[in-house]
């Protein structure tokens, strides 16, 4: 697949494959210890160097201060993260140009990953075999016709069908998860009165029958 085309392609960047793939590759045998020690002490590196650049502020005299009309007196994070700053005017780190995309793109990513982790949770919910899409309150005809006919078996398959609305996913989504909470909450019920029944009362209640 190519990574345009793929769903949160801004967590599927190049200049992070090492961050994201290493961990797995060195669990599974294919990275040697070395390796992965010096991907760990890389980004760990740029964590430094981020906590300081945020804790650095340009004084409004400085020559960078005077290129990049910055006379507000902003830290070179904060510098860092406007797209007309060469990154290489802020710091000569290294690893600055891993660290400018983070910045530069940290709204972003952020909201990306709130999106994979609600589509990770509409994953694990759990659409019946046998529900009755016809029986479903407040669902449009169109969706109806084509859950049936496709009869996805999670919420976040179901959200990925082509023309059907988030209001559907919704309508689906609440209704399992308020059969899900009746059937945790008829096993909670359950479970309390069993432990509010004294050890042997049963034979005593078959005793008054």
């Amino acid at each position: 697949m190519l990574t345009s085309r793929a769903e949160y392609r801004l967590l599927l960047r190049n200049d992070n494959a090492d961050q994201r793939l290493s961990h797995l590759g060195y669990e599974k045998g294919l990275l040697d210890q070395e390796t992965y020690n010096k991907v760990v002490a890389k980004y760990n590196s740029i964590q430094d160097e981020k906590n300081r650049l945020e804790n650095i502020y340009l004084s409004a005299n400085s020559e960078l201060a005077k290129k990049y009309d910055a006379f507000n007196g902003p830290s070179l994070l904060q510098l860092l993260s406007r797209p007309e700053v060469d990154y290489k005017d802020v710091s000569s780190f290294e690893f600055m140009y891993e660290l400018m995309i983070q910045v530069r793109l940290e709204g972003y990513i952020k909201k990306q990953e709130t999106e994979a982790k609600k589509m990770e949770r509409l994953e694990a919910l759990k659409i019946p075999k046998d529900i009755s899409y016809d029986d479903v309150a407040n669902l449009a005809t169109e969706a109806k016709q084509k859950f049936k006919k496709v009869r996805p078996e999670t919420i976040g398959q179901a959200s990925r069908i082509s023309g059907i609305n988030p209001a559907d996913v919704n309508v689906i989504e609440l209704k399992e998860v308020n059969h899900s909470n009746i059937e945790v909450q008829r096993q909670k019920e359950t479970e309390l009165i069993m432990q509010a029944i004294p050890k042997g009362s049963t034979v005593y209640l078959c005793s008054l029958q």
